[in-house]
């Protein structure tokens, strides 16, 4: 590995730009060596640092998976827009999942907000799910026991959510991890 002159963080031996600062150079000069740092504009060494827009940036796997799942659940959320008046919910939420799926796959930084705030809506929205299952007057005579298959069934319904809770929750602590937040520009 090798260092770049100008932002001093670790890159591989065989990059042609830094991956952090957007700083080219030469693969046949080394990145860390001192003598050719200060010579900036000189278009021949490659060496000429690059503006903010043309920085390149490694979008992290996660995010990528994150984005495309995005964009399936806005499709699905989209085609809801038959079934009435919960379809134009749907379809208007369908709009939103896929905005902030492209913002995720660009790496907007607006994006990495929106999709924090969604997953703790979906949150909440569970916790209420589970909440009216075991509070509803009809939840409480399924657990006498001659209802066996109707409580399986709410049991089974919270389980389910419950692990979706935790998925969801993981999720938030994924977009918490330095090199996510370092791709979002939230460092």
């Amino acid at each position: 590995m090798q260092y770049c002159n100008k932002c001093g963080k670790e890159i591989p031996i065989n990059a042609n730009v830094c991956s952090y600062c957007g700083n080219y150079f030469n693969n046949d000069a080394s990145a860390s060596d001192n003598a050719v740092a200060g010579s900036t504009s000189d278009k021949s060494n490659k060496r000429y640092p690059i503006n903010a827009d043309q920085q390149i940036r490694k979008r992290p796997l996660g995010i990528t998976i994150i984005s495309i799942l995005f964009f399936i659940g806005g499709v699905f959320s989209l085609i809801g827009i038959l079934s009435g008046i919960q379809g134009v919910v749907s379809f208007v939420f369908g709009v939103v999942y896929i905005i902030v799926g492209w913002g995720l796959w660009k790496g907007k930084r607006w994006s990495w907000l929106a999709f924090i705030i969604l997953t703790l809506l979906g949150v909440i929205m569970s916790i209420i799910s589970i909440s009216f299952i075991y509070m509803s007057p009809d939840a409480i005579r399924q657990q006498l026991p001659g209802n066996n298959s109707q409580y399986s069934l709410a049991l089974g319904f919270a389980i389910i959510v419950s692990i979706e809770i935790g998925i969801s929750l993981l999720l938030i602590y994924y977009m918490y991890r330095p090199h996510v937040k370092e791709f979002f520009d939230k460092t």
